[in-house]
């Protein structure tokens, strides 16, 4: 059994498609959350697949399970034998949240799949192969910060190398100005399901005619980096704003009126900035709230579910089983 971080992004989304950094290195900053995909995997000695995700379906051959990231992580392990899967999270959202689930789903079952082989492996190699089921095999139109940050956990700024090489920084942050982030932060569902892949497929259509757009966001995560670091925080919520006003540049339906009135709303009762979490287009909405303004946000937003939470130090890690060699 394993355990594996969501993600929030806070700039440089959008520089992790292979369409960007093939030709100008891409950087993300994000951190990991206390939100979590579990994953249970035990053999089944008759053969069969036995998925229990939404539902529980049964199959008696591996090409005819329908999940294809769980089909094809499990192609990818090699294990020949029959499976009983188990996938539990903390959101069940139609539609999705906007935190990265659909990647720690995939590092955590690379995870328990090699653990369940006996096989020790890195972290790296684990958001490697995460990387080539979703966007080799599959072809989804991501990027590759998700798999990376629910891999390796943290806050980390994460560089992306024209070779493919990906290099992970973990800033270990002293608890202090984690406590003052985590006492600032506000992430609020907005309701709104939508298609992020439509979205995202949009997105990297249009990587040349917003690279300058993206050039700008991605020049933002040294400076933030660099505040950070020196626990200088008070600067991030004017830097989640400029980066939700590049954020909603690089597709149509990144935002929406109501993810608008919401954003507004924060703003003006004293909410420094903030951005919609993921693809966009509903989902999470994070907003940076200083101070007593968490209460005056609540208020004005207060038929919005919150979701309270934690930055989470730990990527994917073992609960059950094998030794947690990652």
């Amino acid at each position: 059994m394993t355990r594996t971080p969501l993600r929030i992004s806070f700039v440089g989304g959008g520089t992790d498609f292979r369409e960007y950094y093939h030709r100008r290195e891409g950087r993300v900053l994000s951190t990991a959350i206390d939100k979590f995909i579990d994953v249970v995997v035990r053999t089944r000695q008759a053969g069969r697949y036995i998925v229990k995700t939404n539902q529980v379906e049964v199959f008696d051959r591996l090409d005819d399970i329908h999940h294809p990231m769980i089909r094809e992580s499990i192609r990818l392990s090699g294990i020949q034998h029959g499976l009983e899967i188990v996938t539990l999270s903390d959101f069940h959202w139609n539609g999705g949240s906007g935190l990265g689930s659909s990647s720690a789903l995939i590092v955590g079952l690379l995870h328990a799949l090699h653990l369940l082989k006996g096989s020790t492996v890195s972290p790296e190699t684990i958001a490697q192969e995460a990387c080539r089921i979703e966007i080799d095999l599959l072809g989804r139109p991501i990027g590759k910060q998700d798999q990376y940050i629910s891999t390796y956990g943290g806050i980390c700024v994460i560089r992306f190398r024209e070779d493919e090489r990906v290099v992970v920084e973990n800033l270990e942050l002293p608890q202090g100005t984690i406590e003052s982030l985590e006492k600032s932060f506000l992430l609020l569902y907005t309701g709104i399901t939508r298609n992020a892949e439509d979205i995202l497929e949009e997105q990297r259509e249009q990587v040349e005619v917003k690279r300058q757009t993206l050039d700008r966001m991605c020049e933002q995560v040294i400076p933030l980096h660099d505040d950070l670091r020196a626990g200088r925080i008070e600067g991030l919520g004017e830097t989640l704003h400029q980066a939700w006003l590049f954020k909603r540049q690089l597709a149509k339906r990144i935002t929406t009126p109501e993810i608008e009135r919401m954003y507004e709303a924060a703003r003006e009762v004293g909410a420094l900035g903030g951005k919609i979490c993921g693809a966009g287009g509903g989902g999470v909405l994070l907003l940076y709230c200083p101070g007593d303004v968490r209460n005056r946000v609540r208020e004005v937003l207060r038929d919005y579910q919150e979701i309270p939470f934690h930055l989470e130090p730990r990527g994917t890690r073992v609960l059950l089983g094998a030794r947690d060699e990652t």
